[in-house]
C-alpha cells in the first residue's frame, strides 16, 4: 500500500504543522497537528554514513577520551531511535488512529 503524507505550515510565527497521510486513492487516514521544535533535532551523520553505520568520528567530547567503536555505533543508534521517534510524532501524533 502507497501512502503520501504533506506537512503544510499553518502558522509561521508559532511554527505550527499540519501533517495529512493518505492512500493512493486520496482518502486520508491521518491528519495530526504539530508544532516543529527544531531545537530537538538530533545531528545526523550524512545518509552514506548512516547506511555503512560508520561513525564520522569515535571521539565522545563529554568523556574526553575516545569512545570504542561500540560506544560510538550504540550513540548513534539511539540518536536515529530518538529521530525516527521525533519524526513519527511530527507526522502521526501517538499513532492511535
Amino acid at each position: 500500500m502507497r501512502l503520501t503524507t504533506t506537512v503544510q505550515q499553518t502558522d509561521p510565527a508559532a511554527n505550527h504543522y499540519l501533517a495529512v497521510t493518505a492512500r493512493a486513492d486520496g482518502k486520508e487516514i491521518c491528519r495530526h497537528a504539530f508544532t516543529f521544535e527544531p531545537e530537538k533535532l538530533v545531528n545526523l551523520e550524512p545518509q552514506w554514513l548512516l547506511e555503512k553505520a560508520v561513525p564520522r568520528h569515535a571521539y565522545d567530547p563529554a568523556r574526553g577520551a575516545e569512545a570504542t567503536a561500540a560506544e560510538a555505533f550504540a550513540k548513534k543508534v539511539a540518536e536515529l531511535e530518538t529521530y525516527g521517534q521525533r519524526l513519527f510524532g511530527y507526522l502521526f501524533g501517538d499513532g492511535q488512529r
